[in-house]
């Protein structure tokens, strides 16, 4: 799994919404691309992108697979 927060968008009051849209949106990515292998559903939280993260932990969890997080935030300025 990818988090490239070089594609955040940091401007105005919603900073915190934006980064939780990207997580949520690379967890639907990989809940979609790998669905057949895993055996519960992810539960997404639109306003909690930690909280799906942790979703998805405990469904990968219940499997002998790991997963690998690449971070990218190379680019973005925070100011």
């Amino acid at each position: 799994m990818k988090w490239d927060f070089s594609c955040v968008d940091c401007s105005g009051d919603n900073v915190k919404q934006a980064l939780y849209d990207h997580i949520n949106n690379r967890i639907e990515r990989f809940a979609s691309d790998y669905e057949y292998m895993l055996p519960s559903k992810i539960k997404i939280f639109p306003n909690q992108g930690i909280s799906s993260f942790e979703s998805l932990l405990s469904v990968i969890h219940k499997t002998n697979f790991k997963l690998y997080l690449f971070i990218d935030e190379y680019g973005q300025s925070y100011f």
